[in-house]
């Protein structure tokens, strides 16, 4: 079972800022109903393929190209 995604108030490490920035794009995206890789890429900026992951792991929306 996957925890639910929550923002978190005063974010301190790296692991928080990302969770708060997935909890954006999550929140964008579903009142889009979807999000293309090229809006996700956009959206996370500089990240490296391990963080990658955990957004992946993190999203239970659809992602298009």
């Amino acid at each position: 079972a996957k925890k639910e995604l929550v923002k978190i108030e005063n974010p301190k490490t790296e692991d928080e800022k990302l969770n708060n920035k997935v909890f954006d794009i999550i929140q964008k995206s579903k009142k889009k109903g979807k999000i293309t890789y090229g809006e996700l890429a956009l959206e996370l900026g500089d990240i490296n393929p391990e963080q990658i992951n955990k957004v992946f792991d993190k999203l239970l929306i659809k992602v298009s190209e």
